[in-house]
């Protein structure tokens, strides 16, 4: 089952259901920390985002036409390699994975394996991840083709999809996938008392607004 933007009827809903944590993952300056602002809203995006040390948490609020309200957490994780050790810590609540390479850098993807070899050791087997290829607007200095990037993911039973966080480009559709992806799960787990009550998957009423968020963009289509 997908969703995509045009069914969010809300964006600045405070009151969840679900709160969702995903993590994004992969190599230093594939565009993690611009895929989270660009889909939170925390600020305009700059030319030159400073790379992320350890983990950055993002926020925000989505409500979806079928009812289901949701606090989306984004744990944007460092993509440095002396970094990669502390990544099953940081990842362990998580949802759901976000693995992203730079369709404009070959070594990006080259070392998705890396990756996906931490995803897998870390993670349960059905565990919500989607594997995306940024920078998809920088048409003239693409180095990895589409289908290399739809066949790795077929490869691991991934989602496939490519981005641009500069345009904005897909970006909302990787999260709202996401959102029914662990929506059907969690509802799985629930009928079939694996996991937790609904009394368990209930959260309240946050204290703080995290920050001011923008409203979702126009549905994208599938590439």
């Amino acid at each position: 089952m997908d969703i995509g933007s045009s069914y969010v009827i809300s964006s600045s809903v405070r009151e969840y259901v679900y709160e969702l944590r995903v993590a994004l993952i992969g190599d230093a300056d594939v565009g993690k920390t611009s895929i989270s602002k660009a889909f939170t809203g925390d600020e305009k995006l700059k030319p030159q985002t400073r790379p992320t040390i350890g983990y950055e948490f993002g926020f925000t609020y989505r409500r979806y036409a079928n009812g289901d309200s949701v606090r989306h957490v984004l744990v944007d994780t460092a993509g440095q390699e002396r970094y990669s050790y502390a990544l099953p810590n940081y990842m362990r609540n998580c949802d759901a994975v976000v693995v992203v390479y730079d369709v404009c850098v070959r070594a990006t993807f080259e070392h998705l394996d890396r990756w996906l070899h931490i995803v897998h050791n870390s993670l349960s087997c059905d565990t919500p991840a989607i594997l995306v290829g940024n920078k998809c607007d920088k048409v003239e200095e693409r180095d990895v083709s589409w289908e290399e990037g739809k066949k790795k993911a077929d490869s691991h039973n991934m989602y496939f999809l490519e981005s641009s966080a500069k345009t904005g480009q897909q970006i909302h559709r990787i999260f709202d996938h996401l959102a029914v992806e662990i929506r059907d799960k969690k509802l799985h787990e629930l009928f079939h008392g694996t996991k937790k009550r609904l009394s368990e998957m209930a959260f309240k009423l946050p204290k703080h607004d995290d920050s001011k968020k923008k409203r979702g963009c126009k549905a994208c289509s599938l590439i």
